[in-house]
C-alpha cells in the first residue's frame, strides 16, 4: 500500500491534514482476516492460500475504509466558493464555509471594524482616516 492514503489542506485557514494508508494489520485484524479466509475456504472451491489473501485484502479494505470516513467527516466542500475548509473553518448549521455564511457573534467583521473604529474613552464612532476623537480629543490607536 501506499505511504499515504490522501493529504489536503483547508483553504480558509490553511491547516494541513494528511490521513496515512496503514502499514499493517493489527493481530485483531489479522486474526478475522485469517478466519474470513478459513470460511471462504471451507465454503468454496478456492485454494486456500486464495482464500487466506481474499480474507486479509478484505481486512485492509475495511482499514483503509475507515480512514476515508475520518477524511470525510474532517473536510468539507462549501458549494458556494467550491473550497475545502476544516471542521473550525465550517459553519454546520448554514451548510457553508464561515467565509460565505459567517457565524453570528464569532466572525462579525463589520462588528469588530466598527469596535475598533470607536474612541475607547468615549465611544464616539471615528472614520477609518481620523487621528482624534473630535469629541474629547483622545488619539486614535494605530491599527497593525
Amino acid at each position: 500500500m501506499s505511504d499515504s492514503l490522501t493529504a489536503t489542506f483547508c483553504e480558509r485557514c490553511g491547516t494541513r491534514q494528511e490521513f496515512r494508508a496503514p502499514t499493517g494489520l493489527g493481530p485483531l485484524r489479522k486474526t478475522r482476516g485469517f478466519i474470513g479466509g478459513l470460511r471462504t475456504y471451507i465454503g468454496g472451491s478456492d485454494a486456500l492460500s486464495e482464500a487466506m489473501r481474499e480474507g486479509m485484502q478484505a481486512q485492509e479494505s475495511v482499514v483503509a475504509a475507515a480512514q476515508l470516513d475520518a477524511f470525510h467527516a474532517s473536510i468539507h466542500l462549501c458549494i458556494d466558493c467550491r473550497q475545502y475548509t476544516c471542521n473550525d473553518c465550517w459553519n454546520v448549521q448554514a451548510g457553508r464555509c464561515r467565509t460565505c455564511a459567517p457565524v453570528i457573534g464569532v466572525d462579525d467583521l463589520a462588528d469588530r471594524i466598527a469596535a475598533s473604529l470607536t474612541t475607547p474613552a468615549c465611544g464616539l464612532a471615528l472614520s477609518a482616516n481620523a487621528r482624534f476623537c473630535r469629541r474629547c480629543g483622545q488619539r486614535q490607536a494605530q491599527s497593525a
